[in-house]
């Protein structure tokens, strides 16, 4: 069977779009013979990451960028789609990275895959990540040394300040009064080195500590005396001693109030004249009773060898 012209034409027009097609996706990265799963993850901001860019996985590519849309009626979430090779399991649970793929800052994704044993299916949305560029890092690090360098020349424009308020003409008078005045009172100390005050001074104290140096033994020995006077006195019921004196003071105090007011026997003979007067008297009858008894023994004491045989005879 012959094949007309037209026919000819048209399978050749077909081939060479079909192969055109596949020469272009193969450009991009991908390859239209090979199956593919397609995943969906979130950005807040997706930092310049084109169509097409590469998936990584343990840096590995494993699939490619196949769109980047915003989210109907919001224009802060990016959704990005991205095929996957079938033959790569993603497990439950895996994060996707925005990352910076070289040098240059060229934006690609990179699965972080979790200890999961089960797996996402296709057309799951996994969770975003995005993980810091070199420029981020230098800039992060370069804020606190350029707020070190602006302290710096801070406190080097008050140094020159103050250098600036030294080098004014008043105060290089007084500085160089102050270093006349240092001057003539060195000039008086060495005076005082040469007439030989201090360093007679200097020779006594020398002589003081020779002479306690000799007597160390003395010293020690009277160091050791005052500390067994001390731990004797330490020792000692100092406080019990104290609070007895103190109570005996108490009592002495209290007896004397009781005689000041009249009670107790002193307290009446000091203040009661009748007991004083009455105490006399029968002291002055005892006086009389004693010489009467000096003067007439005999009728006080009656001595008999045979009893009453003299009384009865007396009588």
């Amino acid at each position: 069977m012959k094949i007309k012209a037209e026919a000819k034409i048209g399978i050749i027009v077909l081939a060479t779009f079909l192969v055109v097609y596949w020469g272009i996706n193969y450009l991009k990265g991908r390859n239209i013979l090979k199956k593919t799963d397609v995943f969906y993850t979130v950005f807040n901001n997706v930092q310049g990451l084109d169509p097409s860019a590469a998936v990584m996985l343990n840096g590995y590519k494993v699939g490619l960028i196949s769109g980047i849309n915003f989210k109907k009626e919001s224009l802060t979430d990016i959704i990005v789609s991205f095929s996957v090779d079938h033959k790569f399991n993603i497990p439950k649970g895996s994060l996707v990275e925005l990352f910076s793929a070289d040098m240059l800052g060229t934006k690609a994704l990179q699965i972080l895959p979790a200890n999961s044993l089960e797996f996402h299916n296709y057309g799951d949305t996994l969770k975003s990540t995005v993980k810091a560029d070199m420029i981020s890092s230098l800039t992060s690090e370069f804020i606190p040394l350029k707020e070190s360098a602006e302290n710096l020349i801070i406190n080097l424009d008050s140094v020159v300040n103050s250098l600036g308020f030294i080098l004014n003409v008043e105060t290089s008078m007084n500085i160089q009064k102050s270093f006349a005045n240092l001057e003539s009172s060195s000039r008086q100390l060495n005076e005082q080195l040469n007439e030989g005050d201090l360093k007679d001074m200097l020779n006594s104290l020398a002589e003081f500590s020779n002479t306690l140096n000799n007597n160390k033994e003395k010293l020690d020995t009277v160091f050791n005396n005052m500390t067994i006077i001390s731990d004797s006195i330490a020792s000692a019921n100092i406080k019990g001693l104290i609070s007895s004196a103190n109570n005996s003071f108490a009592n002495l105090a209290q007896m004397l109030d009781s005689i000041n007011y009249g009670q107790g026997s002193l307290g009446k003979f000091s203040k009661d004249d009748s007991v004083y007067n009455n105490l006399n008297a029968s002291l002055e009858s005892l006086n009389l009773l004693l010489e009467d008894l000096k003067e007439n023994p005999d009728r006080y004491v009656q001595f008999s060898i045979f009893g009453g045989k003299n009384k009865s005879k007396k009588d």
